[in-house]
Parts: structure tokens; C-alpha cells; sequence
């Protein structure tokens, strides 16, 4: 079975409340669908978690899940490395699941004996083939041989520069992928799988070099932003028994109705305390304390009413930690 994008994180987004308490459900939910469709090898596209995490109960959390997974499977659990596992790699939890790696190493020794996750070049189950095209950021070589007695090839991917150029104009994206480029990229796939692009679409053929191959662009197995407008995603399982391959999907609901957004008059923090744009900037802690059941307010929640920013609050982290250097105070802010 294939997983889209998941964007775990370890706290509620900005402008969406409940966040975290919805990923967890969705996780139960695709582990219902596992032990409904007997699934023995879990693939995740990409994006598994959506940046760094800042506190260790989620990262633990997260690993013991993934530890679960990866006995339910039996050790058949890998991934394609997608473009958030390079925006901060030592405080992403993909980067401490995939050790001991000869390529992508922490900066610090970790002593993992075997990779929780894989993260490989193709796998052979029956006579299907999965290549993993990680993310590139500069070869962008998404080529791998089909090897001999291969009846079904599936390429998994994760970037948009191989999206072919119909859904690159549903995304509005400008730049187009060439014929020529398109043929070396899929030259002997016969199922491509998209992750990276939020939006879902229905499987649809692709024609290159008079070649036809099915293609199944996910969409994110989290809503991430107010502007994410699908309620599920369809999880393409493989059954596979020597040279008998057949398809069929999953629906994974995605609980966008629990999900609560920001109006433009509240802020969402990343403890669930509502603060109003009134409120924001001053010193009107009592009125605060008036609207809310809480007997006392976070650290964070008085800096946010003080005008402090979400960099701010994470370079305070950082000092209060010990860990503040110049480095990180330039990538903080760089990316606030």
C-alpha cells in the first residue's frame, strides 16, 4: 500500500487547531486499513512529517509508531525522501529513521543498529517493480533500469518537475516538463505515483511516446493550509502473487471537519489558546484569562501577546536551551 505526503508534526499549525489530535486519527485509520487489506509492504511517497520538531513527546511518539508499523509489515517499510526532509534535517525525525545511512547522516553519531524505515532504490515483490525517486535538488535524474521479468513497473516520485504538464496547469505551475524529458523519465514505467502536490486527482492515463501509463497524483494525506479544499485521499494497494498483480484503492478520510481554522480576527498558537487580534500585542492578560478556562497561560502565549512573533518565540527556545547560535537565528527568521 502507498501513503501520500502524512505532514506529521509536533504541534497545531499556526492558523489550524486540532491538527495534531486529526493526524493521530488519520494514523488509526490507516492502520485499520492495514490490517483490513492484509498489507505486508508500506511505501510512504514522501513529506512524512512536515518540518522539525521542537518537543520530543511527538518525536518519541512518532517513532513508537513507526516501530509498530514497521512490525506489522515485518521490516517492508520504506520511503521516498521528500523535499521537507531538507529544510531541517536534525531536527526532522525522518532523518534519525532511516539510520544508519552512508549519505544522509545526523550531525551528531547516532547509534542505530537498522533503519526503521528503508529508504531504497527499488523493490521486487513478485514480478512488480517499485523504483524510489527520491528528491533531487539538482540532477533531477529520475531514471531507473526495469529489470529483466518485470510485468509492472511503478515509479514513485516526489517533485513537481516530473508532473506532467496538465496537472502542472491545474497547480499553476509555469515551468513545463519537455517531451524529451518526459520520455527519459518514463521511458519504462507503467505507473507513476505523485507526491508532493497537495491537490488529489482521479488516476488518469498519461501518453508518452505513444506509451500509456496509469497515474495517480495522491494529494496530501494532511490539510495543511485553509485553502486545501479535499476531504480525502485515495491510497493506491497492490496485490501481488508472483505474476498476478491487480489495483485497488482505499479512501483515507481526511477528518477536515474537525479541523477548526483561523478567522482574520484570531491567531491559533501552538498550545490551542485563541488569542484575538485585540488582544495581540498588549498588555490585556486579565480580559485573556476571562475568555478561556485555562487558570494559567503558557510562556508562548504571553510573548504572542507582547508582539512577539512565532521566531521570536523559537529563538527564545533556543537561548532557554542553551542551543542559540547565529546560524540558527539567521535560518529562523529566514524562514519566518
Amino acid at each position: 500500500m502507498i501513503l501520500p505526503d502524512l505532514h506529521w508534526r509536533d504541534s497545531d499549525k499556526k492558523s489550524i487547531r486540532g491538527y495534531t489530535a486529526v493526524q493521530e486519527e488519520i494514523a488509526d485509520e490507516i492502520e485499520k486499513i492495514m490490517d483490513e487489506e492484509g498489507v505486508t509492504h508500506l511505501f510512504d511517497i514522501g513529506d512524512w512529517t512536515d518540518k522539525g520538531y521542537r518537543q520530543d513527546i511527538e518525536k518519541y511518539s512518532h517513532t513508537n509508531r513507526v516501530t509498530y508499523w514497521k512490525e506489522k509489515v515485518k521490516g517492508n517499510l520504506a520511503m521516498v525522501l521528500g523535499n521537507h526532509f531538507f529544510l531541517e534535517r536534525d531536527t526532522n525525525p525522518e532523518l534519525y529513521w532511516i539510520q544508519p545511512h552512508d549519505r544522509y547522516l545526523p550531525t551528531k553519531k547516532v547509534f542505530a543498529r537498522e533503519p526503521l524505515v528503508k529508504l531504497p532504490q527499488e523493490v521486487h515483490i513478485g514480478a512488480a517493480q517499485f523504483s524510489f525517486f527520491h528528491y533531487d535538488r539538482v540532477t533531477k535524474n529520475y531514471f531507473n533500469k526495469r529489470q529483466d521479468g518485470v510485468k509492472l513497473h511503478v515509479g514513485l516520485y516526489h517533485d513537481d518537475d516530473v508532473l506532467p504538464n496538465s496537472v502542472r496547469l491545474g497547480e499553476g505551475i509555469q515551468k513545463s516538463i519537455t517531451n524529451e524529458y518526459s520520455a527519459l523519465v518514463f521511458n519504462n514505467i507503467d505507473h507513476a505515483i505523485f507526491g508532493h502536490i497537495h491537490t488529489p486527482y482521479d488516476t488518469f492515463e498519461m501518453v508518452v511516446n505513444n506509451r500509456r501509463i496509469t497515474a495517480d497524483v495522491m494529494g496530501s494525506g494532511m490539510i495543511t493550509k485553509r485553502n486545501e479544499n479535499h476531504k480525502s485521499v485515495r491510497l493506491p494497494v497492490f496485490k501481488i502473487d508472483g505474476e498476478s498483480i491487480t489495483l485497488s484503492y482505499r479512501v483515507l478520510d481526511l477528518k477536515r471537519n474537525k479541523l477548526r481554522f483561523a478567522t482574520e480576527n484570531e491567531t491559533v498558537l501552538g498550545d490551542s489558546i485563541f488569542v484575538p487580534k485585540d488582544l495581540q500585542g498588549t498588555d490585556k492578560i486579565d480580559q485573556l484569562m476571562i475568555r478561556t478556562t485555562a487558570s494559567y497561560i503558557s510562556c508562548e502565549t504571553f510573548m504572542t501577546m507582547d508582539g512577539a512573533t512565532l521566531g521570536d518565540i523559537e529563538i527564545f527556545k533556543l537561548a532557554a536551551s542553551g542551543e542559540l547560535d547565529i546560524k540558527k537565528v539567521v535560518q529562523t527568521y529566514r524562514e519566518e
